[in-house]
């Protein structure tokens, strides 16, 4: 199934499709990556802050 939007990816996911949360995760997780590592520059803590991201949206977003 291809999406479209963003917003349709969110939807998809609160109703618990576990593709779509899939999806947003490999698009946003390097440009997550990078924000923080530019920020903390620190590999090791910008993908530990990179994954908190991921699970603080996917624990709240319902």
């Amino acid at each position: 199934m291809e999406y479209k939007t963003d917003s349709l990816l969110v939807h998809l996911a609160r109703a618990g499709d576990e593709d779509a949360c899939e999806k947003l995760v490999k698009k946003y997780y390097s440009s997550i990556y990078q924000y923080c590592l530019l920020h903390i520059n620190d590999p090791y803590e910008a993908e530990d802050l990179t994954q908190e991201v991921f699970t603080r949206f996917f624990s709240n977003y319902k």
